[in-house]
């Protein structure tokens, strides 16, 4: 089963992808992780990590089939390098590409067409952590994804 999760983990990632490509281009690194590590105070560049949580059965449909939840993490951060306070500016950009780059992609991914997993739910969950933004520096953002498969 984890491959059927690592799947649609990397068809969010292909759909998050193709949204940085959209002109004007935004470089990132865009990957898949197992967990998200960093340390806050040498990183550099806008990031986009992608991991699979636990994911469960939820609920037989019939005596044959059942239903399988998964949950994707995305966090889009980026550290403020200047010296200085953080300009809103620079913040707003951030959550322009968590909207536009990130948010509106992954809505877009036709149901069913990742190994047949339909997005029960798509939000973002922060949007930017201020208190983290203030002591690091660091926009820090996270998308989380719902999706269910119906398994055999």
């Amino acid at each position: 089963m984890a491959a059927d999760v690592v799947e649609l983990a990397e068809g969010i990632k292909a759909a998050i992808v193709a949204g940085f490509a959209v002109a004007p281009p935004v470089t990132a690194s865009i990957q898949r992780v197992w967990k998200n590590e960093f340390e806050v105070e040498t990183f550099e560049g806008l990031r986009v990590d992608i991991w699979a949580i636990p994911y469960r059965d939820a609920g037989d449909i019939t005596r044959e089939e059942y239903e399988l939840e998964a949950i994707i993490i995305i966090v889009i951060a980026d550290r403020y390098l200047p010296a200085g306070a953080t300009p809103d500016g620079w913040v707003d950009d951030r959550v322009d590409i968590v909207q536009r780059r990130v948010f509106e992609p992954i809505e877009a991914i036709p149901q069913e067409s990742i190994i047949g997993f339909r997005f029960t739910d798509v939000k973002v969950t922060t949007l930017c952590d201020v208190e983290f933004l203030r002591e690091h520096k660091v926009f820090w953002s996270e998308v989380q994804v719902t999706a269910r498969r119906i398994k055999t």
